[in-house]
């Protein structure tokens, strides 16, 4: 167990506490020999009086990947995100190609992952609460490394699910019973709900003597509390104390007499206040009872019991449940035990289970913030693609040629290219512009809305024209030598310098 060393000094702390209950409860009195007994179920039902916990291990849900499969799909190639509808009304069929597939339960789980994804994705663009990136980054060398990126991430967040629902999931969910309603049985008898707290839900006869041994003794341990304090027509000592072996209205040792019994007993147990329900707790609690076992003589006629022996000449079976329960036949003894300690078994069996519990809801949680991590590193990827600059395009030598001779084209593309940066894609930034030429389109392109108009991409030919000579009006007079002529008649055309 990972904390068995905690768990032992949270047990010897338990045990040094159930000791000054015991002082606190009473300085005086020979007959409370039981006070020590009594700390120990104290405890166990100081734990049964705490709020019921609340387990958080199966937080772990699908929409932890939503929004790392969301941000997947943003920067996806256009012709896959297209295969998928984008509204609940305008679903797609499957690929035909994903419905012969010898995966085919997969790969429909698959398509309709994405699917669901792509109508999520929708909203959420629609609200503004994701980055949208300009389709040529898409497009990009950046934007292709973004996906990769962005899918292998994605892939491990999926990763980390499937582990989850298949190995840490299972454990949460395994087994009936939660560990705070096996308590409440433990303390108050197998038909106990979550609920109870008061009532000693057992049966009881009119022999105590047949009740306070196995198998009636251990079906609650309000029943062996009872067992070994209360005070019948027979039994007239305070073993627990005043309070908790009190003789008020108690009368004798009749069937129906439990919750009359009982009641003193939990009366003295309130004085401690709710102990905090943990695997901690619960397994102090257990090993407290333990420590509370005591053995009559040696060899054959050897007995373990709870309680106080009320004569020194007889052993606790002859005591007839006065002060003490038999339970050697609970216990291994040379040979394997014939009967069981079901209170006792409950306690314990509740300690493992939320042993269980508690590792598996920091397995989740470590989990969780793994997968959170996860799509913080891809919304970071989404962002660094998102303020990229653009690459510049690679380009041959022959083709550089091509294009510082080429002015007239040139000329057009820084055009248009101020009217795109100066621009912003915003109206009022782009009338500013119309001087040059430049007319704002709500429809056109993110990046692009500013635009060269027509008349401005006239405007950009015509000057294109003067500056190569292409118009006919060229002065030939400022180019002086054979290169320089030969440069501006660059497709032998008489009007120009040759």
């Amino acid at each position: 167990m990972k904390n068995t060393g905690s768990t032992i000094i949270v047990a010897l702390l338990l045990l040094l506490s159930s000791r000054n209950f015991v002082d606190h409860a009473s300085a005086a009195g020979k007959d409370y020999v039981n006070q020590a007994d009594l700390a120990a179920i104290c405890r166990v039902v100081a734990i049964s009086k705490s709020s019921k916990p609340v387990n958080s291990a199966s937080t772990l849900t699908e929409e932890d990947v939503h929004e790392i499969d969301e941000i997947n799909l943003t920067i996806a190639e256009s012709n896959w995100k297209s295969r998928f509808a984008t509204n609940e009304d305008q679903k797609k069929e499957p690929q035909k190609a994903c419905t012969t597939a010898d995966g085919k339960e997969d790969c429909l789980k698959h398509w309709s992952r994405w699917e669901q994804t792509s109508i999520r994705l929708a909203q959420t663009l629609a609200s503004k609460k994701i980055l949208q990136i300009q389709p040529e980054k898409l497009d990009s060398a950046a934007g292709r490394a973004a996906r990769l990126t962005v899918a292998a991430l994605a892939a491990e967040a999926h990763a980390i699910k499937a582990d989850f629902d298949a190995t840490i999931r299972p454990r949460i969910n395994d087994g009936k019973d939660d560990p705070y309603l096996m308590l409440k049985k433990a303390v108050f008898g197998d038909t106990a709900t979550a609920d109870e707290t008061a009532n000693c839900k057992v049966t009881m006869t009119s022999n105590r003597a047949s009740d306070c041994k196995l198998p009636a003794a251990v079906q609650a341990l309000c029943f062996a509390a009872v067992c070994i304090c209360a005070q019948d027509g027979t039994q007239s000592k305070e073993l627990y104390g005043t309070a908790a072996s009190s003789a008020e209205s108690v009368g004798t040792w009749t069937s129906g007499a439990v919750q009359q019994k009982c009641k003193h007993v939990l009366t003295a147990c309130n004085k401690l206040p709710a102990q905090l329900f943990s695997a901690t707790s619960l397994l102090a609690a257990a090993a407290g009872l333990r420590t509370r076992f005591k053995q009559y003589n040696g060899g054959a006629n050897s007995e373990v019991y709870m309680g106080t022996i009320a004569t020194a000449s007889h052993n606790c079976a002859q005591s007839n449940g006065h002060g003490c329960i038999p339970i050697t036949d609970a216990i291994p003894h040379g040979s394997e035990a014939t009967k069981t300690l079901n209170w006792l078994d409950t306690l314990e069996a509740a300690a493992a289970k939320q042993v269980t519990i508690e590792a598996v809801t920091t397995e989740a949680a470590a989990a969780k913030k793994r997968i959170h991590m996860l799509t913080k590193q891809a919304k970071a990827a989404l962002v660094a693609l998102k303020w990229a600059e653009p690459a510049p395009e690679y380009t041959t030598p022959s083709e550089n040629k091509t294009t510082s001779t080429n002015k007239g084209d040139d000329s057009l593309k820084q055009s248009e290219k101020e009217c795109n940066t100066k621009g912003k894609d915003k109206e009022e930034e782009c009338d500013k512009l119309k001087a040059q030429g430049c007319v704002y389109k709500e429809d056109g392109k993110d990046g692009k809305k500013c635009t060269l108009s027509k008349e401005g991409k006239k405007e950009a030919a015509e000057k294109a024209k003067k500056e190569t000579g292409n118009d006919g009006n060229t002065d030939c007079s400022s180019h002086h030598d054979q290169k320089s002529s030969e440069a501006v008649n660059k497709q032998g055309q008489t009007t120009t310098c040759g």
